[in-house]
C-alpha cells in the first residue's frame, strides 16, 4: 500500500472482517475524529501493525489519517 485511500481501504475491509458491528459507522464524508473512540483506536492499532510488519513506509503511517 502506497497510498492513504489504500489504506483506509484496506481498514474497512479489515474491520469488516473483525468488527463488523462498526461498519455502520462508515461514511466517506465523515472526518476522523467524528468516527467513535473505538474506531479510532483500531484504526491506529491496524496504521501500526501495518507499519511494523513493514507493509507501509513509516512517512504513510505517520501521515494517513481514517
Amino acid at each position: 500500500m502506497t497510498t492513504q485511500k489504500q489504506v483506509r481501504t484496506n481498514f474497512w475491509g479489515y474491520i469488516k472482517e473483525v468488527a463488523p458491528q462498526y461498519l455502520k459507522e462508515y461514511k466517506t464524508s465523515k472526518r476522523q475524529n467524528q468516527y467513535s473512540a473505538d474506531v479510532r483506536i483500531l484504526f491506529v492499532d491496524y496504521i501500526d501493525s501495518l507499519h511494523k510488519s513493514g507493509t507501509i513506509k513509516q512517512n504513510l503511517a505517520y501521515k494517513v489519517t481514517l
